[in-house]
């Protein structure tokens, strides 16, 4: 099968949101979401409950910041999230059952592509990655409104007609793998050339080789996160 740019294969969206003045564009992938519901708590108070039980209380309901500690940075409002590296001779099966564990939504039509190709991969710690997101998350968690002919449609939070613009031509889980197929055939050819001694490699004893990482930013807003990534394969 020969190379096809991803944007043959998906709708990519503008990596810059058109028309507004974003804190956090969703196309930044220099940055990562938040874990968590991000909403306000509802203010439930106990019997002989203190101020500061309540607004902890609250806190459930909230983001979770991100750490680097492996077993305190588990989301604590899903059972389920985190990343994964793997190699590229994976299987289909192997990433479809991946995404079940990890638990993507992943027969979801309509969301947002956004891609960023790194121009140093070894810097960046990848070559091109895509985060995936879902059309209600754009506005609830980076305030990225759709354009204004589609606010008059009935506002549901799954999409369906108001997110028609965000229709893809399949599933997430369809995409991730379309995407790792993209990076293996847009790699073939000049591997040699474009990403050997990235690492140090010196193409003896060490040479650059290519795998993946997956990631689940935010469960709950449905914001995941795929890339193409170099290691290091030495004898």
């Amino acid at each position: 099968m020969s190379y096809r740019p991803l944007n043959t294969i998906v709708k990519i969206s503008p990596a810059i949101w058109p028309g507004l003045s974003l804190k956090v564009q969703p196309g930044d992938l220099s940055q990562f979401a938040q874990m968590g519901l991000g909403m306000g708590g509802p203010g439930i108070t106990k019997p002989f409950d203190d101020p500061v039980s309540v607004e902890s209380r609250r806190d459930h309901y909230g983001y979770q910041r991100r750490g680097s500690h492996p077993l305190h940075d588990a989301p604590r409002s899903s059972d389920t999230g985190g990343f994964v590296y793997f190699g590229h001779s994976v299987r289909r099966e192997s990433v479809d059952a991946l995404l079940d564990v990890l638990g993507v939504g992943t027969r979801l039509n309509q969301y947002a592509v956004f891609i960023d190709e790194a121009d140093d991969p070894a810097k960046a710690g990848a070559l091109v990655q895509a985060r995936i997101i879902r059309p209600y998350a754009l506005e609830t968690v980076f305030d990225a409104k759709l354009p204004e002919s589609q606010e008059k449609l009935p506002r549901e939070p799954f999409g369906t007609e108001r997110f028609r613009v965000m229709t893809q031509p399949f599933d997430v889980k369809e995409f991730v793998w379309r995407f790792i197929e993209n990076q293996c055939e847009r790699w073939e050819e000049g591997w040699e050339r474009e990403v050997s001694g990235l690492l140090g490699g010196d193409g003896d004893w060490a040479r650059e080789a290519l795998g993946f990482g997956f990631m689940v930013e935010n469960s709950y807003n449905g914001i995941y996160r795929v890339w193409s990534r170099l290691w290091l394969c030495t004898k």
